[in-house]
C-alpha cells in the first residue's frame, strides 16, 4: 500500500440489512473493496456509490470462454457471507465519478477471458480504478512459488556439488 491510499475495515453482521441504502457514508466512490473467500484468497470489486459494487460474478465464469463476467450488484451479493469488507481508497483519483461510472458500465458489457494469473477480479478492479492491471494476490503467490523453487534448486545444487567432492 502506498501513501496515496487509505485502508479501512468495515464490519456488519448482515450486509443485506443495508440493501437499498446509500452507503456513501461508509465507502468512498471508486474505492477498491475486498472480502475474504475460501482458501485464503480475496474477492475484489469497486464501490460505485449508493449500494452498488461492480465485480466479477463467479457463477458467470466459464473456462476458456470470452464472456460478460462483470455485474453491477448490491453490496450484500458482493460480500456474500463475509461480515468484513476491506476498503482501499485512492486519495488522488485517476478518473472523475462520471468517467469511472462510464468505464464500469462499459466493462459490464464487454466480454473477458477470465484468468486467475492474468485477468482475475483484482486485476480488473485495479484496471477500472487506476487504468493499470494489478493483483497483489497473484504477485504474492508467484513470488512465494518462485522462492520455493529457487530454494529447492539451491538445495539440489548443494547436494550434487557435495556428492562430486
Amino acid at each position: 500500500m502506498t501513501a496515496l491510499t487509505k485502508y479501512d475495515i468495515h464490519i456488519q453482521s448482515d450486509w443485506s440489512l443495508l440493501d437499498g441504502e446509500d452507503l456513501s457514508q461508509i465507502f468512498r466512490f471508486g474505492s477498491v473493496l475486498r472480502v475474504k473467500r475460501s482458501w485464503g484468497y480475496y474477492h475484489v470489486g469497486v464501490y460505485l456509490g449508493g449500494h452498488t459494487v461492480i465485480h466479477i460474478h463467479s457463477d458467470k465464469v466459464q473456462a476458456n470462454q470470452r464472456q460478460k463476467i462483470f455485474v453491477i450488484d448490491t453490496i450484500s451479493n458482493f460480500a456474500g457471507k463475509d461480515h468484513e469488507i476491506q476498503e482501499f481508497q485512492f486519495l488522488i483519483p485517476t478518473y472523475s465519478k462520471k468517467e469511472l461510472y462510464d468505464k464500469a458500465l462499459e466493462m459490464s458489457k464487454k466480454k473477458y477471458l477470465y484468468s486467475v494469473a492474468k485477468n482475475n477480479c483484482e486485476h480488473l478492479a485495479f484496471e477500472l480504478v487506476t487504468g493499470m492491471k494489478h493483483s497483489f494476490q497473484t504477485e504474492g503467490f508467484f513470488s512465494r512459488l518462485f522462492a520455493h523453487f529457487a530454494d529447492t534448486f539451491k538445495v539440489g545444487l548443494s547436494v550434487s556439488n557435495a556428492s562430486r567432492a
